[in-house]
């Protein structure tokens, strides 16, 4: 600290305001992303990502539960090749980095957060009921 010059301070400022606006974005899309419940505004890609990171890893896993039903008791050299037990804790970080990626919402999977929803114009302030439209089919 001592050594900050006022060029070392001038640089950190013009850094803290040149990168606000990335972080205020970043902060405002993780929320949106976790709470808004109209998916249809929500970026497609970011949901297509998560999905292919989830495919991925359940891969990875399908692979390494072989590895484990294949992989001796012991091995007699450390380096090359992984006991039954190093194969397991192997199998068990995959199962945890597939829990920690994050969720790739759709409407039905989030329906539940939004219940008692009115017809708009109630929002408007109309008590009126809405007459009930009448539809005819043919019958044969």
């Amino acid at each position: 600290v001592e050594e900050l010059t006022n060029t070392d301070l001038l640089r950190a400022n013009m850094d803290a305001r040149m990168n606000a606006g990335r972080i205020y974005q970043g902060v405002f899309e993780e929320y949106s992303n976790a709470a808004d419940t109209n998916r249809r505004i929500q970026p497609h890609w970011v949901a297509e990502a998560r999905d292919a990171m989830k495919h991925q890893q359940e891969m990875l896993i399908e692979d390494l539960e072989s590895k484990v039903e294949m992989a001796p008791e012991t091995t007699s050299d450390e380096f090359m090749y992984q006991d039954v037990k190093e194969s397991q804790r192997e199998l068990d970080t995959a199962h945890q980095i597939l829990n920690d990626l994050p969720a790739s919402l759709t409407e039905e999977q989030i329906a539940y957060r939004t219940w008692n929803t009115l017809p708009y114009r109630r929002y408007r302030g109309s008590d009126e009921p809405v007459e009930e439209e009448t539809t005819t089919s043919a019958k044969d």
